[in-house]
């Protein structure tokens, strides 16, 4: 016979274990989401590097393949716009950015069937994830994606490009012969999985009228600087100049010396001033990508 003077208190007690046990189970999943969620974008980051990464060694393979064609676009000292410094760079652009380079997007060559002579270069657009702003007036873009503007990249069949794209640059099934690859000296294009930091700046996309169907985006980014508007990431984990070479090598030519004394005064390439401010621009996107880990 069951003793009822005892049941409501096996019930408190049963009762109360219930509710101990609920508690210690949603502490247990509260912690393990706040351990999840702690860093989110930098996991998120990180996925997205690894997997840039990856699909950018298909890509280097295949470009090494390619034929490489280059275009003179004329003396990079007419595109060298001046900029006082660091904050003047800022107020003339759209910001600052630092992110990873995820896809290239081949453009229809707007000249039509000039596209297959050596005089006009292709178009590529760079689908680059934000990381991090570096400025405030570009801290909107953070965690998104955004579309840069580069003349250059893969030219020839455009429909051959495109399937290299899809395919993720698993280029068994394409005619490689049939494409080459086009650049200028003064600005390589960063290829995939290149950690960058962008100077751009906004333009609607109406203005590359060949990129309207492709870019689910009412923007396009520029360089603000053509030359002088991109970093990449170096092995040591530094940031520099993407033409920091060239522009090393131009600064000492004959033709930079006759075209800079006209403009200015005499030459003496240990005090160009043009050198000096990338430096100091390069030294602050340093100090502020390092701020930013």
């Amino acid at each position: 016979m069951i003793n009822l003077k005892y049941r409501p208190k096996r019930l408190f007690y049963l009762g109360l274990l219930a509710i101990t046990c609920f508690l210690i189970v949603g502490c247990t999943k509260t912690n393990k989401s706040i351990n999840n969620t702690s860093h989110p974008q930098k996991d998120k980051y990180a996925l997205i590097l690894e997997k840039s990464k990856n699909i950018g060694k298909k890509q280097k393979t295949t470009i090494k393949n390619l034929k490489a064609v280059t275009y003179d676009p004329g003396p990079a000292i007419n595109e060298y716009i001046n900029r006082k410094d660091y904050n003047d760079m800022l107020r003339m652009s759209s910001g600052l950015v630092q992110g990873v380079v995820t896809q290239w997007i081949t453009l229809p060559n707007k000249t039509g069937t000039m596209v297959n002579t050596a005089k006009y270069p292709p178009f590529t657009v760079l689908k680059v994830y934000v990381n991090h702003s570096l400025a405030n007036k570009s801290k909107h873009l953070e965690n998104k994606y955004i579309y840069v503007y580069f003349t250059g990249g893969i030219k020839g069949d455009q429909k051959l490009a495109q399937q290299l794209e899809k395919s993720k640059w698993n280029d068994n099934n394409t005619e490689l012969t049939q494409l080459s690859f086009m650049t200028k000296e003064e600005l390589p294009i960063p290829g995939i999985g290149t950690e960058v930091v962008i100077n751009p700046v906004r333009n609607p996309i109406s203005d590359v009228p060949e990129a309207q169907k492709l870019l689910p985006s009412k923007y396009i980014y520029m360089l603000t600087w053509a030359e002088r508007s991109l970093w990449l990431k170096d092995k040591n984990g530094q940031y520099q100049m993407s033409n920091s070479n060239f522009i090393h090598k131009l600064n000492n030519s004959p033709q930079y010396k006759e075209e800079y004394e006209t403009r200015y005064e005499q030459y003496l390439p240990g005090e160009d001033p043009l050198l000096s401010k990338d430096q100091k621009i390069t030294k602050k996107i340093n100090q502020l990508t390092n701020d930013v880990k």
